[in-house]
């Protein structure tokens, strides 16, 4: 779950929660009560963040568990999302990996004034 955690922050933050410049040193501010992640932004949800919050927190006694974590509704509501789409789609998300995409195919990508250059 702690692992979890700091996955997801630094997916989120694109950061780690705790830096340092040594091992030591690191295991010394995850281990020291007082050493907090930075706060994540405030764009995030008030769920998000109860959701990092309950993952990396120090107290394991009080850290959530994979059973209260898969009962948050945040949680609950990407699955069915995941579920729908896979259900859908009959994959789980994964058909950028089987499909090689060309980037000029790709409309986001390319810059129409540079197509009316290539004309000349």
């Amino acid at each position: 779950i702690w692992s979890l955690g700091c996955v997801l922050y630094e997916m989120l933050a694109l950061h780690p929660p705790f830096e340092a410049s040594s091992l030591p040193a690191l295991v010394s501010k995850i281990v020291a009560p007082e050493e907090k992640p930075v706060r994540l932004s405030s764009k995030l949800s008030v769920h998000v963040h109860e959701l990092v919050d309950g993952l990396l927190c120090k107290d394991p006694r009080r850290r959530l568990d994979i059973d209260e974590t898969l009962q948050l509704n945040i949680v609950k509501e990407h699955i069915n999302l995941l579920l729908s789409y896979t259900q859908k789609t009959g994959n789980g998300g994964s058909e950028h990996l089987s499909t090689q995409m060309n980037e000029a195919e790709d409309p986001d990508l390319t810059d129409d004034d540079d197509d009316a250059d290539d004309d000349d």
